[in-house]
């Protein structure tokens, strides 16, 4: 990336009015010759005098210095502006590849970039017929290529601080959705959207580069502009290529041929390359026609619906726009707290399910159900902030059912009959289980009532055992209650 010199100032102020032909402030010369201020002091700049433009001014304005790099036609060096003193890149056509055509892709792009003022946009300067050489003169940005730092937490955590690779990912490519959306809102597609082509400055800023393969959907009837009506052949990226963009789907080029590349560049954030990537050219291009990205297990699911919904082969099917692609995005950034918590809950849940299998004792018992509170305050907060977190509906759901088992195993049918109640969809097995142990525990007391009146028509010495059937009624009642609740 580039660093700009100081913009130097125009021509010297005018000087303070003074008295009543003055703003809010004057100066008054005392006939001592001491200077008074009356009023507020001077808001105005104070400038040095100007010198007048140099009259030994150089012919060329552009000094060429060293290559910065080079892509399939354009070569790219630094050179000094000399009426500005400051660093510039300069695009030019590879000496190679030199023709008319060429040179008129080049103008094209710096008609569309000089359309594009945007802060995360690479700014052009000027355009400039160098001997019959078509130069575009670019902001010089100091910095490096995203795909430097993408793939390197030790980097990333050195240079700049960052502990979360992916969260900083998300952050930079939820940056570069805004240049895209508001190329968008300008009716430009990139088309070429890649780690490559964003730079990353030293100081935080971040540029959009590389706009030669741009079009415009709107023929604005000067036919200065490439148009994506005409764009039907191969162009771009192959590992990262949409399938409209082979020239052979049918499909044309706009606005969601970009979500594709931003969902491509989203696959590599969580695969570590790109999606077409690997093979010849061929077996790339067949991988780009069928989009069938497989997303890497660890990816999480919230993160790997939003890169299939992005790189759906029927352009339909994806996100309606960048902004909406940016929005699914930032929703993944603010359920980080949630993910946090279902990590921790999964964790816990896997040491209740290890526990359960072996508890035996009262203690034992009392560790799961200490166990079992950790888990589901844990789920329970995870879905405060996020209702659609599926890995912690999942996780309670999970928790829930092995103590409601583990409950039943203890004959703690009450018990296990109010956990199940807390299940919004409790598994069937597991539902009818806990009627049957209900019915059960009914017909038992039910079974015990008889006897104890059996008893006392028999011994009627057994009456003063009256409190102790009254309350085994009362328990009797109370289960038939709980299993009737149950089965609504």
């Amino acid at each position: 990336m580039k660093a700009t010199g100081p913009i130097e100032a125009g021509d010297l102020a005018q000087t303070l009015a003074r008295g009543e032909r003055g703003g809010r402030s004057s100066i008054v010369k005392p006939a001592d010759g001491e200077v008074e201020t009356v009023g507020e002091p001077p808001r105005q700049t104070t400038r040095p005098p100007s010198r007048g433009p140099r009259r030994d001014r150089p012919r060329r304005d552009l000094v060429i210095g060293p290559t910065l790099g080079q892509g399939g036609m354009g070569v790219v060096r630094t050179a000094r502006q000399v009426t500005l003193d400051r660093e510039v890149a300069v695009k030019t056509i590879r000496p190679k590849l030199a023709s008319k055509a060429a040179s008129r892709m080049l103008l094209q792009e710096a008609l569309i970039l000089g359309r594009l003022d945007h802060p995360n946009i690479l700014p052009i300067h000027d355009i400039h017929d160098e001997s019959g050489e078509l130069h575009i003169v670019l902001k010089k940005v100091e910095g490096v290529e995203w795909c430097a730092l993408m793939h390197r937490p030790d980097l990333l955590r050195e240079q700049l601080g960052v502990d979360d690779a992916l969260s900083w990912n998300i952050e930079i490519l939820m940056t570069a959705c805004n240049a895209v959306h508001f190329a968008h809102s300008r009716g430009v597609i990139h088309r070429d959207l890649k780690p490559e082509n964003v730079m990353i400055g030293r100081f935080g800023e971040l540029y959009l580069m590389d706009w030669g393969l741009a079009v415009c959907l709107e023929d604005d009837g000067t036919g200065r502009y490439p148009l994506a009506l005409d764009a039907t052949s191969l162009a771009g990226t192959p590992h990262y290529m949409a399938p409209e963009m082979l020239g052979d789907t049918g499909q044309s080029i706009d606005e969601r041929t970009d979500v594709y590349l931003l969902g491509a560049v989203l696959y590599e954030i969580v695969a570590g390359q790109g999606p077409h990537t690997g093979g010849s050219m061929d077996a790339m291009i067949e991988r780009a026609r069928r989009s069938r990205p497989k997303i890497p297990d660890g990816c999480p699911a919230e993160l790997a619906r939003i890169c299939r919904r992005a790189m759906q082969r029927d352009k339909s099917a994806r996100f309606e726009s960048v902004e909406a692609f940016r929005d699914a995005l930032a929703g993944f950034q603010k359920h980080a707290d949630s993910r946090r918590l279902t990590k921790l809950a999964l964790e816990r849940t896997e040491v209740l399910l290890s526990r359960l299998a072996v508890a035996q004792s009262r203690a034992d018992h009392e560790h799961v159900e200490h166990l079992f509170a950790e888990c589901r305050f844990a789920y329970r907060q995870a879905l405060e902030g996020w209702p659609d977190n599926e890995a912690a509906k999942e996780g309670l759901s999970r928790a829930t059912a092995a103590m409601v088992e583990h409950e039943l195993d203890q004959r703690h049918v009450r018990s296990a009959a109010r956990l199940l109640r807390l299940m919004p969809d409790p598994p069937r097995a597991l539902r009818e289980r806990t009627e049957r142990s209900l019915r059960r525990a009914a017909e038992r007391e039910q079974r015990l009532a008889e006897l104890d009146r059996a008893g006392e028509r028999h011994l009627p010495g057994l009456a003063r055992h009256a409190p102790f059937a009254s309350a085994l009624s009362s328990l009797i009642a109370a289960l038939a209650s709980a299993l009737a609740i149950f089965q609504r």
